[in-house]
This record gives structure tokens, C-alpha cells and sequence, in this order.
């Protein structure tokens, strides 16, 4: 029988490695070299290329040397499959075949791990030929006609489109946890009312999965779902959401930030740290225990793995509600999701921080790189994989190498095209918070990327000791990180050793490869065996791959080198 209340905690943070919920969840699971890995947003594009950049750290056992995994929207598509896709699905399958020597790829013939045209079923990569604004629209009219309320089609939708084929689906409806041993000690012992088959457990020895949305607070939420880079100022900058298997929340505490009047006495507090992610939803507690443990009625509906995934790739809602427009269908407006969220920051005081409803957003919405988890928890590495569909380029009249502009806002700068350089950011940019490094560390950063991909090889950054600017809204402190950057462009080296008849393939088909190996985000959503298989070969490369180009280490020592130092 279905439990009429669910126990469970409370986990605040006062910024400290020790406060985050995951240390100390199980004996021994963190530890050195205490480094993280975080995977951009990007939509099919980014969940190609995460298919294949997991491929290759799994292929050379350096997976195991990340004990955090923080990503955005398509990313997360990606890390969402490979973290709870079930043990009956294999890792190569999960992962994909590995090749490093392009010029044994092959078109339409030859073996499964060199035939471009095969992808199976269950690899990560074949969602990117299920999902698309077409496919998107049509699933999300067929939930609607079947009596799914339109709050919830945005979730349900990726559910079914991203998740199912994978058995991860809304049906049977799940809740998403930890290991078995955490739900064994931590979960199933204070609710007796809940069984194993209630939740779906992360596979063994993977890294502590964080996906990324945003929340926006009242009293003017917007009608429909807002697009990254389209937002103007005050409430619309919004807070960062960590989905954790552990816990859901806002982890920086931002007192008297919310309705009615944010600022003024008497408005609700947001954030503060997380609650259990299977008690997402709920209402705000009465009371909180000594131990940081709370009991509350069941919310109507489970918080799931599709509403994790849903919020972090919230973006492309704003595109079905745009198609669904154009063939006059407008009962899909409201189907961007509200979420009903109350404070840990002073939790149980009652009315001022009772649950309020709070419209989300994609989480490139604030930062599109994921990098702000790992900073928070002031990890000394991180590897960052930015599956961008901006290329390198140099521009303006001291062609200057342009990036990525999420990324430039990690630097507090943008792009001006009038002035052929980049100034600082904004006050008005929706990305005004995101500084944390300083901006001579991004001409660093930009000159080595375009260096090594200007002699043919993967686009690398290396940078040690980066100095890190405490950030507030983001709960970031002063410190310090080494970072590798992996920043997706294309590969002369790796492109050179295809085959002619692989490079004639894809000539015939301009349309499909002209931003080869940046899609668009949005107008190659949906993609075709040979694109998924294409892009994740040349991402398993620009990780594994011994070959050296020119001077440069190769790929592989680059990487172990880094990770060892």
C-alpha cells in the first residue's frame, strides 16, 4: 500500500566540502585526486559527444578517477542514461564500440564497431535519432489527448522520448536515489511504507551525478518557457537547481529573496542547501528534528528521473511551443513546468517559507558549462567538456580568438561585435554572475585552445592553479582549481585518416555535416546514425587516442598527466 507520508532530511550547507550531502554517504567513496568532470549542454550534439568522451575515460580507466559528474541539458540526457540505465544493458553498448584509428571506419559495411551506419538501441547515442521539435510536439500532443496535464507534458515527454527505451520511463513511476546501500540506510529505514521497487539506483562505480535547471521566482513569472540568452534583467536571472541522487536544491541560501516582495521583510527565503530528491515536492514541513529529518504527506506525483532530465533541458519547450504555434495549437502553452519548492534556509518557519510553486528553466539559462557544482565544492581538478556549436575563430581587427560565449562569462566577459573584442559583461546580461575567473586566465585559455587546434589536434587548455573569485549567487568560494578544458572543434588529424570513401559520404550530404562536429543545437536536434556515430568517434579519440601530433603529447597522456600531477 502507498504510504500517506514520506520521512526525510533536511540537508543545509554553510559552502563547506564536508556539508555537501554525497560526503561521508558511503565509506570511502570520496577521495583524491578530488576531481570532477562536467559536460556542457548542447542538446543531441552534447549527448553524442558525452557518449563518446564517456567512452573514452572508460576505455582507459580514468573514469573511476571522478568522483563528481555536473552537467547541463543534452549533457545531462547523457549522463542520466549512463548513470542509471540498467545492468542488463552493457557498458559497450551503453558506451559504444571504441575506434581510434579513423581510417578503419567505415560508411555503410564491415563490422559493428566500425560501421557508421549501426548504432544500437541501447547506446546513449540512439537517443539523439528519437528526439527532435517534431518528434518532441507530437509526443507531448499524444500525452495531452491521454489525459497527462499540461504541466507535466515537458518532463513526460523527454520521459518517453529520451528515458524509456532505456527502461528509465514514467511507467512504472520511480523515484531516483543513490546506491543500494543508500537506499537500504538512509531511505528505506525511515519509510517502511516504500520498497526497492519504488526506486531506480544508480549503476555501480559511477561518479555522483549533478544535473543543472533553474528556478524563477513570482510574482511575474513569464507565460511560457524562457529560451537561454533571452532573458533581460532582475528576477529573470534566476538561481541555480541541483538534482542530486541525493538531494534536490538551491545549495547557496539566499535569505528573503523571494515572493511577495523580494528584499523586503517578511518575503520567503530561497534555497539554503537540499531536501531527499524523493521528497521533492512536497509541502513545507511543520517541524525539523534534531537529526535534520522531517515527515510530510506524499506529493501527488513522484519526483523522477524524467523531471531531473526535463528541468535541465528546458530550452527546447520554448521550440515545441513555437512549432506547436505555427499549426495553431496553443493548449501547449502552459506546458513548462512549475515545481513546488520551499527553503531549507530556515525551514519550518511557517507561513513566511511555506511551498511556493516556482517556474524552472533550462539550465543554460544561468551556466550552460556545469562547472559551478565542482567549483562550489572546491574540487582541485576539473575536466571540463565543452560540446559547443560555436567553433574557434578569430575575429575583429586583432583577430582575436573568439569561444563559446557561456564560457566567456565565466571570465565576466562577452563578445563585442562592434568593437571586435571582448569587454566586460553587461549589467543587463543574463550571465552578469558569472564570474569566477579572472580574464587574463581566458586569454590563456583561448590562445592554448587555438593553438593546438591550429596544428591539427584536439582543442586542449591546460591551466594549474587557477585563482577562483568568490561568487555568492552561486555559492562558490575563494580558492583555486587545476583545469583541462576539452573544448569541441574539428580534429585535422583524426579528420585526415578517414577514408576516402567516408569523406565522400559525408560530402554528398552537406546538410548534414556542414557544422560537423558542431551541430546546431536546435536545427540538428535530431540526428542520423552516421552524425551520432561520426561525433562520438572523434570525441572517444580527442580522449584516448596515443597519437601524438606534431609536439604535442597525445590525447590519452594528456589527460593521465593532468589527473596525476
Amino acid at each position: 500500500m502507498e504510504p500517506t507520508t514520506l520521512n526525510a532530511s533536511l540537508l543545509p550547507t554553510s559552502g563547506t566540502l564536508d556539508d555537501f550531502p554525497e560526503i561521508g554517504s558511503e565509506p570511502g567513496r570520496f577521495g583524491p585526486p578530488w576531481a570532477g568532470l562536467c559536460i556542457s549542454g548542447g542538446g543531441s550534439r552534447s549527448l553524442s559527444a558525452a557518449m563518446g568522451q564517456l567512452r573514452g575515460l572508460s576505455s582507459i580507466g580514468l573514469l573511476d578517477q571522478f568522483g563528481w559528474l555536473s552537467t547541463v541539458s543534452g549533457g545531462t540526457w547523457a549522463s542520466s542514461l549512463f548513470n542509471w540505465a540498467p545492468e542488463s544493458i552493457t557498458e559497450e553498448t551503453l558506451l559504444g564500440p571504441l575506434e581510434l584509428d579513423p581510417s578503419k571506419l567505415e560508411w555503410e559495411s564491415g563490422v559493428p564497431a566500425r560501421n557508421l551506419s549501426i548504432l544500437d538501441g541501447h547506446a546513449i547515442g540512439s537517443a539523439a535519432t528519437r528526439v527532435g521539435i517534431e518528434e518532441m510536439l507530437a509526443t507531448a500532443i499524444d500525452l495531452y489527448l491521454s489525459g497527462t496535464s499540461v504541466g507535466e507534458l515537458w518532463p513526460r515527454a523527454i520521459g518517453e522520448l529520451v528515458l524509456a527505451p532505456f527502461g528509465l520511463g514514467d511507467s512504472p513511476s520511480r523515484y531516483f536515489t543513490w546506491t543500494p546501500w543508500w537506499l537500504k540506510n538512509a531511505v528505506l529505514k525511515y519509510n517502511r511504507g516504500l520498497g526497492t521497487s519504488d526506486f531506480v539506483t544508480t549503476r555501480p562505480n559511477r561518479p555522483y551525478l549533478i544535473t543543472n535547471s533553474t528556478l524563477f521566482y513570482p510574482p511575474d513569472p513569464p507565460a511560457r518557457a524562457i529560451r537561454p540568452g533571452a532573458m533581460a534583467t532582475g528576477w529573470e536571472v534566476g538561481y541555480e537547481v541541483e538534482s542530486t541522487p541525493i538531494g534536490v536544491g538551491i545549495p547557496p541560501g539566499f535569505p528573503l529573496a523571494g515572493p511577495p516582495r523580494p528584499g523586503e521583510p517578511g518575503s520567503s527565503d530561497l534555497g539554503g542547501g537540499w531536501i531527499d530528491a524523493f521528497a521533492m515536492g512536497s509541502v513545507a514541513p511543520q517541524e525539523v528534528d534534531k537529526n535534520r529529518r522531517f515527515t510530510v504527506p506524499v506529493p501527488p506525483s513522484r519526483f523522477r528521473l524524467s523531471d531531473a532530465a526535463g528541468l535541465s533541458s528546458l530550452a527546447f519547450a520554448y521550440d515545441v511551443i513555437d512549432a506547436a504555434h505555427r499549426i495553431g495549437i496553443h493548449y501547449l502553452d502552459d506546458m513548462v513546468p512549475t515545481v513546488q519548492v520551499w527553503p531549507v534556509l530556515n525551514a519550518a518557519q511557517l507561513p513566511r517559507n511555506a511551498a511556493r510553486r516556482y517556474l524552472f528553466g533550462d539550465g543554460g539559462n544561468l551556466e550552460n558549462q556545469g562547472i559551478m557544482p565542482l567549483l562550489r565544492r572546491r574540487l582541485k581538478k576539473v575536466v571540463a567538456f565543452v560540446n559547443t556549436e560555436t567553433q574557434l575563430s578569430q575575429q575583429g581587427p586583432n583577430q582575436e580568438v573568439v569561444v563559446d560565449s557561456d564560457l566567456a562569462a565565466l571570465f565576466g566577459l562577452e563578445w563585442d561585435s562592434a568593437k571586435g573584442s571582448y569587454v566586460p559583461i553587461s549589467t543587463s546580461s543574463p550571465f552578469r554572475f558569472n564570474r569566477v575567473f579572472d580574464e587574463e586566465t581566458f586569454d590563456d585559455l583561448r590562445n592554448q585552445l587555438w593553438a593546438r587546434a591550429q596544428v591539427g589536434g584536439t582543442a586542449w587548455a591546460i591551466q594549474k592553479k587557477v585563482k577562483v573569485y568568490k561568487n555568492p549567487h552561486y555559492g562558490v568560494s575563494e580558492g583555486e582549481v587545476d583545469l583541462l578544458w576539452g573544448y569541441l572543434h574539428p580534429v585535422t588529424a583524426w579528420w585526415d585518416d578517414l577514408s576516402d570513401w567516408v569523406k565522400a559520404a559525408v560530402d554528398v550530404e552537406p546538410w548534414n555535416y556542414l557544422y560537423f562536429p558542431n551541430y546546431l543545437t536546435v536545427e540538428q536536434l535530431h540526428l542520423n546514425n552516421h552524425q551520432v556515430n561520426l561525433l562520438a568517434h572523434l570525441t572517444s579519440w580527442n580522449v584516448a587516442s596515443t597519437t601524438r601530433v606534431g609536439s604535442l603529447p597525445s590525447n590519452q597522456e594528456t589527460l593521465r598527466a593532468f589527473l596525476a600531477s
